[in-house]
C-alpha cells in the first residue's frame, strides 16, 4: 500500500507545465483516445484542480465514467493506473513533445 501511495505522491509533483491541451493531445494519439474522449478529458484535468501527472491519471478514470461500454470504461481504468506507473522519463518525453 505504501508504494502506491508514494507513486502518488510522486505523480503529484510531476507538474504539467505549459499548455495541457497540447499535453492532453499527444496522450490521447498515443493512446487512441477518440476526438470525443479528448475533450472530455481536457474538462475533467482542468476542472480536478491537479495540472499534475496525478491529475492526468484522475481525469482519465473520470473520464471512464462518461462512456457507455463498459470495455471501454474498462480500458481507460487500466489506462489511468497506467499514467501512475509511467516511468519518470516517458513522462518527461510526453512533456517536452508538448
Amino acid at each position: 500500500m505504501n508504494v502506491l501511495i508514494d507513486k502518488m505522491a510522486e505523480a503529484r509533483g510531476d507538474v504539467i507545465e505549459g499548455d495541457a491541451a497540447k499535453v492532453i493531445e499527444i496522450f490521447a494519439k498515443k493512446n487512441a483516445l477518440t476526438q470525443d474522449e479528448r475533450g472530455g478529458l481536457l474538462k475533467h484535468l482542468t476542472n480536478s484542480g491537479e495540472m499534475n501527472r496525478y491529475g492526468l491519471q484522475w481525469a482519465v478514470t473520470r473520464l471512464s465514467q462518461d462512456v457507455e461500454s463498459y470495455d471501454r470504461a474498462s480500458d481507460l481504468e487500466r489506462l489511468g493506473g497506467q499514467v501512475i506507473e509511467l516511468p519518470r522519463n516517458e513522462w518527461q518525453q510526453l512533456l517536452q513533445a508538448a
